[in-house]
């Protein structure tokens, strides 16, 4: 969501409706398993948690993507 929305910090509810128009990859156990996959991010140092429940890449992440993406 950070390259394509260009949004910096997103919701979890934002995070999967955006991971479902990934056909290719998603899958409908993505969606209970979501709080396990999203607490393995942030735990290791991936996703970072801002204010009110609102996700985001850590800068490390980010510049990591960066370059994968380009």
């Amino acid at each position: 969501m950070a390259f394509v929305g260009g949004k910096s910090n997103f919701s979890r509810k934002e995070l999967l409706e955006e991971s479902q128009k990934a056909t290719g990859y998603w899958k409908k156990t993505v969606t209970s398993n979501a709080t396990n996959y999203i607490k393995t991010l942030l735990s290791a140092g991936f996703l970072i948690e801002a204010a009110n429940g609102q996700l985001g890449l850590s800068a490390a992440a980010e510049a990591e993507t960066s370059e994968i993406v380009k």
